[in-house]
């Protein structure tokens, strides 16, 4: 019933539509404002989040409870005190009229309205409004119509629907009630950072479509979409937030995409979208075409994949390229196929590889033929700052202790950070950074170029403790000149206890402190970060080739990234050992090449990391003026009012500091006022 009322609304309001709708944060906030309930989804809440607010829920239930049955007791105890005394009441009541049509739960009101008895026909002129009471929707028009009969309502020129602070704009709107029809002339919709215009919109059941449209951003800052590949390219700079705005560092080309048809299908857990014939312009040249892609969606955009191929190099599994299949899952997951050619070890083969990318899971796969290994990479999100990581020969998340290959293993991670504004003087703030950890883990086998390192195989349990304390000394920037610098202190350090009582595994201890100061600069396009760190440790771990603490005593840390172009970006990450201690045969500890290639609205990147053996490749596109955007021929939805609603358990957490405190009553007298003049319509 009246489903293009609601379902337009939620199709460009929703999560599914935000401006990052490929990547987008997951976590539900813990500070309630407002009202004293909040309800979220428990199917894309992290398990442990769930655990942990529903016993919060809990214990707040039962204190509120216990605060409003002693508030009913003080009430009725000061009702029984002033029983029978005069409450005056006010005496001037300001009447309204309310025309309702209650045969389809609409009210009416306007200046004029004029009804035919013979035809049925309702007609209201003067700033009609009719107010959609279920579904919290107003509609506006110049004129309106409603037929009492056949339930037809017609809205004409400077149409307005609004809903939840969302406003739609059309120059006609026809709502057939009784055979769930809709039609909506010349559409345009504002919301958030978003637009969307279209010749009309008809709607027919449960399927929504929209012909010769646009969707771009409002934004004139820049959204950044990024897709997520089989080798991701790690993060690049640290501090970006901090940096001088270029003003012509994105060029002037318009960037837009011309798609012929889009399909969309809103499932029970994800939405699924089908685009055919994709074209992608920098200002009126065209960049490339795409006949194809099937993308798939997590109803709050907590995670995005796509059918495009995949294309890299691999430890443990080689130079590797295949097309992509993706498919969804009884939970609402994705599931991506990659079958592949392999090379590597100087041997030719083929193998595959799965994909898993669910609302707190993310899982890759991968078995190839020239080096007959198996490699696994994946992370469970168990609540905001809690996860779980797990792999086998691939390359893991070690902090500052770089990324590090481990025979198998999975660890419990926690990781935290508070940043103390003005610590120092005013702009100049000190940062904290934590992660703890506990795991169970084998020595790897394989070596890192230019390392000899003997492999124990051993098998141990791993207790770890690493923080860091980042101090701003000095800043200065100068947007004129585009110039900045930030100078600190950084100190880090890292505890670990290997093997625990009970556990028939290896034991030893790792103990790790450095300090040192760090430089951030940028010079127009030419942006670095430099930290030199003087390090004390003892590292007498059982898993030498896995967690060795490779830095030495004297060490410089480099980042570098240089825009040579507007359309090429390079960059490099390193560390270089100063004090000749490493097990390394060389010097260097770290070097990453990076390497971004077309301008800022679609951009390929390629990275190379010459110590781990491995290519990395992604996507990232980016929306910076209002007139970036997604011109499309057709857009059909089918079950519309599924596309930003996800059908699960939902979870009610009571907000904090609920007054526990004795409540002032007030008394008021309701008065029944029954307007004898009121009209009732259709009835």
């Amino acid at each position: 019933m009246k489903k293009i009322i609601v379902t337009l609304l939620i199709l460009f309001t929703g999560p599914a539509f935000a401006a990052e709708f490929y990547e987008a944060p997951t976590d539900v906030p813990e500070q309630f404002l407002g009202d004293r309930e909040v309800t979220f989804k428990s199917a894309t809440t992290p398990v442990f989040k769930r655990t942990r607010l529903r016993l919060k829920n809990y214990l707040r239930s039962r204190d509120i409870k216990n605060a409003q049955q002693q508030q009913q007791q003080q009430a009725q105890e000061s009702v029984e005190a002033v029983e029978g005394a005069q409450i005056p009441v006010a005496e001037t009541v300001q009447l309204a009229v309310a025309h309702e049509i209650t045969q389809s739960n609409m009210k009416l009101d306007a200046d004029t309205i004029e009804y035919d008895d013979q035809t049925g026909e309702i007609y209201a002129i003067g700033s009609p409004v009719i107010n959609f009471v279920e579904q919290g929707v107003v509609l506006k028009a110049d004129v309106m119509t409603y037929n009492t009969n056949s339930n037809i309502l017609k809205a004409y020129d400077n149409v307005q629907m609004i809903k939840d602070g969302a406003v739609m704009h059309s120059d006609f709107m026809q709502v057939n009630t009784n055979e769930e029809t809709s039609l909506v002339d010349n559409m345009n919709l504002v919301q958030g950072n978003m637009s969307v215009t279209a010749r009309n919109a008809l709607s027919h059941g449960d399927k929504i479509t929209l012909n010769k449209g646009v969707m771009h951003t409002t934004m004139t800052g820049v959204t950044k979409i990024q897709t997520v590949f089989f080798n991701r390219l790690p993060e690049r700079v640290d501090f970006e937030d901090d940096l001088v705005e270029l003003p012509d560092a994105f060029g002037s080309s318009k960037y837009r995409v011309k798609v012929k048809d889009i399909e969309i299908d809103a499932k029970k857990n994800h939405n699924v979208m089908n685009l055919k014939e994709i074209e992608v312009y920098s200002g009126e040249k065209r960049l490339f075409r795409f006949p194809r892609m099937r993308l798939v969606a997590g109803k709050d955009n907590e995670y995005f994949e796509g059918d495009y191929p995949e294309f890299g190099s691999r430890r443990n599994l080689g130079a590797f390229f295949g097309p992509g299949f993706v498919f969804t899952t009884p939970n609402g997951a994705a599931m991506k196929v990659i079958p592949m050619i392999v090379h590597g070890g100087g041997n030719l083969g083929v193998g595959g590889a799965l994909k898993y990318r669910g609302p707190n899971n993310y899982t890759e796969f991968a078995y190839g033929t020239s080096q007959s290994r198996m490699i696994l990479r994946g992370k469970q999100r168990l609540d905001d700052n809690f996860y779980l990581q797990y792999g086998s020969n691939s390359y893991m998340d070690d902090w500052f202790m770089g990324r590090n290959m481990a025979k198998y293993m999975a660890e419990l991670v926690y990781e935290d950070g508070k940043v103390i504004e003005n610590s120092f003087r005013d702009g100049l703030n000190l940062n904290f950074k934590y992660r703890g950890s506990l795991g169970a883990m084998q020595d790897g086998d394989i070596n890192r170029r230019y390392e000899d390192i003997e492999t124990t195989k051993s098998k141990t349990v791993r207790f770890r403790q690493m923080a860091e304390l980042y101090q701003e000394l000095f800043e200065y920037r100068n947007s004129d000149k585009q110039f900045f610098v930030q100078g600190g202190l950084v100190m880090q350090g890292s505890a670990a206890i290997y093997g625990m009582r009970g556990y028939n595994g290896d034991h030893g201890a790792q103990f790790i402190g450095r300090v040192g100061p760090r430089l951030r600069t940028q010079y127009k396009r030419w942006l670095q970060e430099v930290t030199y760190y003087q390090s004390a440790y003892y590292d007498n771990t059982p898993m030498p080739l896995y967690d060795l603490y490779r830095y030495g005593r004297s060490t410089v840390s480099l980042q570098e990234l240089l825009w040579l172009h507007d359309k090429l970006l390079v960059g490099w990450r390193g560390s270089i050992n100063l004090s000749n201690d490493v097990v390394s045969r060389q010097p260097i500890m770290e070097c990453r090449f990076y390497v971004a290639m077309g301008p800022e609205q679609m951009r390929f990147s390629l990275g190379y990391d010459l110590i781990r053996e491995q290519t990395y490749f992604d996507v990232s596109m980016a929306l910076n003026t209002k007139d970036s955007g997604i011109e499309f021929d057709k857009m059909e939805i089918k079950n519309a009012d599924r596309l930003s609603s996800k059908e699960s358990e939902q979870i009610t957490v009571w907000e904090e500091n609920v007054p526990m405190v004795k409540s002032k009553m007030k008394y008021a007298e309701v008065l029944d006022i029954e307007d004898p003049d009121k009209e009732r319509i259709g009835g």
